[in-house]
């Protein structure tokens, strides 16, 4: 008999016995089948003892604060951080996704999602999401901000732009790793106004300074922004 946190492992662990290897040799082989299928709980770093990523608890500690206001929403959890907002949480949120091999079944579904907006919006519309924790991606495409005279201008912009639009997902919290999208009919209105990020939003500094020089964007709002995400996120402006 051989016991692993995966299934694959195990029947690795189990063909080198019946090939006449000995205990030690299946150890060997079902820990090297870890290392490929169950990296992020084996191995070096595995466990969550070496693969520490202090931006992800930042942004569970912002859930926890905030439980009266987002406490009842679905969310969706980067399955690559693994159980860990379910395990910090417990049953008091909602989330979908899971690190755990157990779960291994929904990647097909969240990588077909996050390959265009229109797939994440019926993903999330399938599965009932009421907001996104997920991962601050460096990618962008190229945009069209329109002004309020009419004119538009062609800007670079971040993926979530029109992965997660402004129109249903607000922004509420954001470091170098994580983003936090909530969607606005979930939430109060007045939670809202003091949490979202309208005008400091992560990569997206062409769009601010395009609204900056054109005087759109209110002085003491952006301050009072920069102010909070640096608090939040523990890193100065």
């Amino acid at each position: 008999m051989v016991a692993c946190p995966h299934a694959l492992a195990s029947s690795a662990g189990v063909d080198v016995l019946r090939h006449g290897g000995s205990a030690v040799d299946a150890a060997i082989a079902a820990a090297a089948t870890l290392g490929v299928v169950y990296p992020h709980m084996c191995g070096l770093g595995g466990d969550a003892f070496w693969l520490i990523y202090d931006a992800r608890r930042r942004a569970v500690d912002f859930l926890a604060r905030e439980k009266a206001a987002l406490g009842d929403l679905r969310l969706f959890n980067q399955y690559e951080w693994g159980g860990y907002l379910g395990w910090r949480m417990g049953e008091d949120y909602r989330v979908f996704g899971d690190g755990r091999y157990l779960f291994a079944s929904q990647l097909p579904e969240t990588q077909e999602a996050l390959s265009a907006p229109k797939r994440l919006a019926e993903f999330a519309a399938r599965r009932r999401l009421d907001g996104f924790l997920i991962r601050n991606y460096d990618a962008f495409s190229s945009g069209v901000r329109v002004h309020a005279d009419g004119s538009r201008k062609t800007l670079t912009r971040p993926w979530y732009v029109d992965f997660l639009p402004r129109s249903r997902w607000a922004l509420v919290y954001w470091d170098d790793q994580a983003l936090l999208f909530v969607d606005r009919s979930r939430v109060p209105r007045a939670w809202l106004a003091a949490h979202e990020y309208r005008w400091r939003r992560p990569r997206d500094e062409a769009a601010l300074a395009d609204a900056l020089s054109r005087g759109e964007v209110p002085a003491r709002a952006l301050a009072v922004e920069d102010l909070r995400h640096a608090a939040e996120s523990g890193r100065p402006q």
